[in-house]
């Protein structure tokens, strides 16, 4: 599992012709939860929306299962696109340094 960050929130406000004041550094995140499973042939593309917590049961999410020949170029644009963010993603274990001030009260993820 990786961490993959959006892209800047403040230029999304801007080519929306909004004058919201939010901090430059401020980015959004990769949100869709994907899987790709590849079969001989076939591959099978999993995307949604659910978060995996407590609260999401609440939420009325939103998923799509496709199947589609292994050669199809959605499937080859999927493994482009997965590729380059998992190159620019950060592990959890990127982030086991960071102060326990800053994690006070928040779950960590543990190795099983």
């Amino acid at each position: 599992m990786k961490l993959c960050r959006g892209k800047s929130v403040q230029a999304a406000y801007k080519n929306d012709n909004r004058n919201v004041s939010v901090g430059s550094g401020l980015r959004g995140l990769h949100h869709a939860k994907t899987g790709l499973v590849i079969r001989p042939g076939n591959a099978d593309m999993i995307l949604s929306s659910c978060n995996y917590t407590t609260s999401s049961r609440a939420n009325r999410e939103a998923g799509v299962w496709i199947t589609a020949n292994r050669q199809d170029s959605v499937i080859e644009d999927w493994i482009t696109a997965w590729e380059e963010l998992w190159g620019q993603g950060s592990s959890i274990e990127d982030f086991e340094g960071a102060s326990a001030s800053s994690l006070a009260g928040k779950p960590r993820a543990v190795e099983q």
